[in-house]
């Protein structure tokens, strides 16, 4: 017997004992996943959802009205507070500052879209860590684009937060008027994105 690349199909039985299907032992791969692509828009703090927090750290409240957000963005509060890394400092400059890093990767200003990032973000990071003034707004700049805010829909139409509700309840609570969010677009079943 030969040890080569391929065996003749008499080899073969031999080897194994009996009659062996050619067929059989043939790799198929299979289908490559289905990859959704993750992309940033500038979103109206004030209608995001409502963040389901349970008072939870005790210095966010439980809910935040239509009132209550309204005065706010009336009079915005920039000074940060000592109750939680959240209130610490001032989400304004933080959303400014990563809205302006990833509207710098983009052919076409972020406003009039989704922007993805993912290959950009060496220069992102770089931008935001020249750009912010202090620790706490380089961590707060780089969080919304490294873990960024996520609202979503669920099949009901309700609205709910994948990621973020914290920080978006310390925007609200500021009177922030401007953040960077981020959705998935998924492809559609059998179908190109």
């Amino acid at each position: 017997m030969r040890w080569g690349p391929a065996l003749s199909p008499t080899e073969l039985e031999q080897l194994v004992g009996g009659p062996v299907d050619p067929s059989r032992g043939k790799y198929t791969p299979p289908a490559p996943a289905v990859e959704g692509r993750q992309r940033f828009a500038v979103a109206r703090v004030i209608t995001l959802p409502r963040p389901d927090l349970h008072g939870e750290p005790p210095c966010m409240p439980a809910g935040t009205s239509w009132g209550q957000r309204l005065a706010r963005q009336v009079a915005p509060r920039r000074q940060g507070r000592t109750c939680c890394w959240y209130h610490r400092g001032d989400w304004s400059a933080a959303s400014a500052i990563a809205i302006q890093a990833i509207a710098r990767t983009a052919a076409t200003p972020l406003r009039q879209g989704y922007l993805e990032a993912d290959e950009h973000l060496p220069a992102v990071s770089t931008f935001i860590g020249q750009a912010a003034p202090d620790p706490w707004t380089r961590d707060a700049a780089g969080s919304l684009v490294l873990d960024p805010i996520q609202p979503s829909r669920d099949d009901h139409g309700r609205r709910f937060y994948v990621n973020g509700r914290h920080r978006s309840q310390a925007m609200l609570d500021a009177g922030v008027r401007r953040t960077l969010v981020a959705h998935w677009d998924w492809p559609e079943p059998g179908g190109e994105q």
